[in-house]
């Protein structure tokens, strides 16, 4: 029996596992990483719409990966080290992309007309293929469940819960981000800015890193 056995029972949750896990969930969401940066730089690129979006396609990013996790731990699914590598190489892209855009866009001025939905479309993409693309989002995810899950013995319900617990762990502090970036863009446009920026190019640090760890 492994470690995490008895954890997570078949159709029961044991409530001091389930809220050490959320409470790591809520962590490694609340700490500055590529989606902190995304969402605060959209928000203060475009208003708060425009953050909550993004997050919106973060949290759907998430959810897949935790299906992607319990295939993997269930042994449904096999990631090579040779995958692993290749899933960082197009993440750091995708996070060196994203980067681009929030560095070269200009906050939007006040009074100017909201964005098209096509374009609010595009916000939950950038979301959405950041989370998916980000190794950093799938590795976390791999190491910290077992530790709390025993993924092969739990039962259906037991993972419905675990997935809708770190969503909306997750959904708290990337929403908080939202709407500190929307208040950057009413107060000071400037300020919004280099907030914008400033997430932009921590988001290409990021996407060094990741290539760097691909090698």
């Amino acid at each position: 029996m492994s470690p995490a056995a008895g954890l997570l029972r078949v159709g029961a949750v044991d409530g001091a596992s389930y809220l050490a896990l959320m409470a790591a969930a809520f962590v490694n969401a609340a700490l500055p990483g590529p989606g902190i940066f995304f969402a605060i730089g959209r928000s203060a690129h475009s208003g708060t719409m425009a953050g909550l979006r993004a997050t919106l396609g973060m949290l759907i990013a998430t959810l897949i990966l935790l299906v992607a996790t319990f295939a993997v731990l269930r042994g449904l699914l096999l990631i090579s080290p040779e995958g692993m590598s290749a899933m960082r190489l197009f993440g750091a892209s995708v996070l060196g992309v994203l980067a681009a855009l929030l560095m070269l866009g200009r906050p939007m001025r006040a009074g100017q007309m909201p964005r098209r939905r096509a374009h609010g479309l595009g916000d939950v993409a950038g979301g959405l293929a950041m989370g998916l693309t980000s190794p950093l989002h799938l590795v976390f995810l791999l190491a910290i469940v077992p530790q709390f899950v025993d993924v092969a013995a739990a039962g259906w319900l037991d993972l419905a819960a675990v997935c809708l617990g770190i969503v909306g762990v997750t959904a708290v502090p990337m929403v908080a981000v939202s709407l500190l970036g929307a208040g950057a863009l009413l107060l000071s446009p400037r300020g919004a800015l280099w907030i914008t920026r400033a997430g932009g190019l921590a988001m290409l640090g990021f996407a060094g890193l990741a290539a760097v760890a691909a090698f």
